[in-house]
């Protein structure tokens, strides 16, 4: 079932492919995020450039967190992650305890075979996991309430007062255990692979 609705995904991300320039920013989003799922390098790019040159900017900084997350998703190769470090370290000066690019912070500096930062960085992820799990959501990328437009308030508010929530540490527990597990997975791995970096 969940195969045939990601092949259904492909086709839809497919045919509407060309047909960028004539969407919002809402589609446009979907379509940078499905081509960074499908490791469709031009589709993000073009998405995300588009995206940039339509948004309704508000400050003086790139308020289109998410479209960096995905340029920086689909540069994490053998060739490219130094240019996905980039991106990711901008990300990462917004939201400092970010676990999501922390972790992909990581994922860069192990394929420039930077194995002890990489760790430092799964460290830290692992680290930030314990304070973002006190979000009232689970974002699995940028959070926007950090950046130029946020609403620290709301969100300021909102955590406070899942704090008297008994059944706060319950919401998202199977995501955030996921995540917790893929980066122990990662970082275990390069202990083991490549001890004589540690």
């Amino acid at each position: 079932e969940i195969g045939a609705l990601l092949n259904f995904r492909d086709k839809i991300v497919a045919s509407n492919s060309k047909n960028l320039r004539s969407f919002g920013l809402s589609r446009l989003n979907w379509m940078a995020k499905s081509g960074a799922e499908i490791n469709d390098a031009s589709l993000v790019a073009s998405a995300v450039d588009l995206i940039e040159t339509r948004w309704p900017y508000r400050t003086k900084d790139t308020e289109d967190l998410w479209g960096k997350y995905y340029l920086a998703k689909i540069k994490l190769t053998p060739e490219k992650w130094p240019e996905a470090f980039v991106l990711l370290d901008s990300l990462s000066e917004i939201d400092p305890l970010n676990p999501w690019i922390l972790e992909k912070l990581g994922d860069a500096k192990t394929l420039g075979n930077d194995f002890k930062t990489a760790v430092t960085y799964y460290d830290e992820a692992i680290k930030a996991i314990r304070i973002s799990k006190q979000d009232p959501f689970f974002q699995d990328g940028p959070r926007e309430v950090f950046g130029p437009t946020g609403d620290q308030w709301t969100f300021a508010f909102e955590k406070a007062i899942r704090r008297f929530d008994p059944n706060s540490q319950g919401y998202n527990q199977k995501k955030w255990a996921q995540l917790l597990e893929r980066i122990n997975e990662k970082k275990t791995k390069l202990k083991q692979n490549f001890s004589e970096n540690f």
